[in-house]
């Protein structure tokens, strides 16, 4: 009983840390635009991006081609660059970033934090509220 509160806590900032870190990038898509229709993209380090595969998208109009990606993990970040097919210009530059060291790093204190915070106050109103006299 007494090891409960113990378990809340660390169930809960596992939870955050996994939704923050873990989910997010698989519940948004992120879409670039660029604004020629004759646009051929590169992801990071320069890799060229076929479309229609399991993590991205591309779709052509008569004005413009837009990437879409889904479920984007840490690796995936970097610059996106849409380019010209017939000039090779560079026409648009995106950075694509999903958390920076310090975000992790406060997850992580959050953790800490509950547990030297809450875990004596648990034990406190445990131990006073329980009716087991402790001497």
């Amino acid at each position: 009983m007494h090891s409960l509160p113990l378990r809340l806590v660390i169930f809960q900032s596992i939870a955050i840390v996994h939704c923050r870190y873990v989910i997010r990038g698989e519940k948004t898509r992120y879409s670039f635009f660029c604004p020629i229709p004759n646009g051929h993209w590169y992801g990071p380090n320069n890799q060229s991006i076929v479309s229609n595969s399991d993590r991205y998208e591309i779709q052509y109009s008569f004005d413009s081609t837009q990437l879409i990606i889904d479920y984007i993990t840490l690796l995936h970040e970097g610059e996106y660059i849409c380019q010209n097919n017939q000039t090779n210009d560079i026409i648009k530059r995106y950075q694509l970033r999903l958390g920076t060291l310090n975000d992790i790093l406060l997850a992580y204190f959050i953790l800490i934090f509950s547990i030297l915070i809450f875990i004596p106050i648990f034990w406190f109103l445990g131990k006073k509220y329980s009716g087991i006299n402790h001497q």
